[in-house]
């Protein structure tokens, strides 16, 4: 590895450059240093469509991501790997995590044409009322039209806690 790395005790921090020579930290564990060294060149940042910076490297004239790197799972394909914090640099075991597509379905930022607050409810002008969804196994689940924002929100709330089970473990449930 050609990158410069600060080592913090249990964390490393290294620094890693995106197209326009902008220098950004990507945090890795102490304990995977060795691996991501022996990964020969630079590793870099990329933006994805969505505007989250993600850390990348080659291997074997192969694009490969940090995150998969230090999870293991580089031929993986059916999982992907849930950064929990929602921080793409931040590519600690402890804040990874590999999931289905349909888990890491209910760890998604809210839009930011989002106007409620809450994902799975919006306003809708034309009945003046606002609606809450839901995904559940691949398919919206309507819960309601409500007079009320908070009606709406407690309804996609208990929804949360009926359907998306895979969100509740998220936090104890790390790659460590």
């Amino acid at each position: 590895m050609k990158n410069d790395y600060e080592i913090v005790g249990d964390v490393t921090k290294i620094f890693v450059k995106d197209s326009n020579g902008i220098t950004h930290e990507a945090l890795i564990d102490t304990e995977d240093l060795e691996l991501v060294k022996w990964i020969g060149g630079n590793w870099r940042v990329q933006k994805n469509a969505a505007g989250s910076f993600y850390v990348t490297g080659n291997l074997y004239d192969r694009n490969i991501f940090l995150h998969r790197l230090v999870t293991n799972s580089l031929n993986v394909f059916n999982k992907e790997v849930v950064h929990i914090n929602h921080n793409t640099l931040d590519n600690r075991k402890s804040e990874l995590r590999l999931v289905t597509k349909e888990e890491n379905q209910q760890n998604r930022r809210i839009g930011t044409n989002n106007k409620s607050g809450v994902l799975g409810v919006h306003y809708e002008n034309k009945s003046k009322m606002w609606i809450a969804k839901i995904g559940v196994n691949r398919k919206k689940k309507y819960l309601g039209k409500f007079v009320k924002r908070e009606d709406a929100v407690r309804a996609r709330k208990e929804a949360e806690e009926k359907y998306h089970t895979y969100k509740q473990g998220l936090l104890k449930n790390r790659i460590d």
